[in-house]
């Protein structure tokens, strides 16, 4: 989703900063169609503004054992290019619960064939987090000729300082 922008083959990279129990609560059903129903309604909470990274836009894809996929509608592949990479959040009962890097398979094929290079691409952040922490402000994709692989990591992290939601106690 959405249609006309992600159907070419691409490979995604979670990282995941909700417990695997939590996310695998995240039940299959009905619900657009493919969510339980009390799990899609969760998935929808907004997380507040202050936490969430600007022009990142729900386009209602919740996914079980996932969460709902924010993706960032000023990102080149909205804009008459094509998609080769780009930075998703995810939330779930309203907070940022994972992080993801999605990227073409032609984008792999290519580094490996040389017409590609390595990249760090920073990602906009939120103006606040909820909780303090280190952070990642970028991700990383290389190809490491010596093994024939790829690696795709988060980079670049920060510490920030924790301003929790005005009605919960601090952590």
């Amino acid at each position: 989703m959405p249609v006309g922008v992600y159907n070419v083959p691409h490979f995604d990279f979670h990282f995941y900063i909700q417990p695997l129990a939590e996310r695998n609560q995240i039940r299959p059903g009905p619900c657009p169609m493919l969510t339980k129903c009390d799990d899609y309604k969760r998935a929808k909470l907004p997380v507040p503004e202050r936490y969430r990274a600007p022009d990142f836009s729900d386009v209602d894809a919740v996914e079980p054992a996932m969460a709902n996929h924010l993706i960032d509608l000023t990102s080149p592949e909205f804009h008459g290019r094509p998609f080769t990479h780009t930075w998703i959040y995810g939330q779930y009962d309203g907070e940022i619960t994972f992080y993801e890097a999605m990227i073409t398979k032609a984008w792999f094929d290519g580094q490996r064939a040389g017409t590609t290079g390595d990249i760090c691409v920073p990602f906009r952040q939120p103006r606040e987090w909820q909780l303090a922490g280190w952070y990642p402000t970028s991700y990383c994709v290389a190809y490491r000729e010596n093994r024939d692989d790829y690696t795709v990591a988060l980079s670049d992290f920060r510490y920030r300082e924790g301003s929790p939601r005005k009605s919960e106690p601090s952590r």
